[in-house]
């Protein structure tokens, strides 16, 4: 008695593709981005600020793009991190990763 067909095979194999298949978001991280640069998306063009302060890492303050593609309803925008921006995309799985 046969219980896997050749077509049986290929449709096995197809779907354990899909388990093995890793993907990730597609979110976009610019670390070390300039204070004053990161108020002006916040606030926008046409709003006065004035002696903009920042005190802490380079590496834990940016920007972002392609914020929707991982379910943010902002698709851009600005973030600030106690660790490295660059991890923002993952994975972590780590509790510790930006130590």
């Amino acid at each position: 008695m046969k219980i896997f067909t050749f077509s049986h095979t290929i449709l096995v194999l197809f779907f354990l593709s899909f388990l093995s298949f890793n993907s990730n978001a597609q979110i976009q991280i610019n670390s070390g981005t300039y204070p004053i640069d990161m108020v002006e998306i916040i606030l926008g063009p046409d709003i006065v600020y004035d002696n903009v302060q920042y005190t802490g890492a380079s590496i834990a303050r940016g920007t972002f793009a392609g914020g929707s593609s991982i379910g943010l309803s902002n698709n851009t925008g600005i973030f600030i991190t106690t660790g490295s921006g660059d991890l923002i995309p993952g994975p972590n799985s780590s509790c510790n990763a930006g130590i």
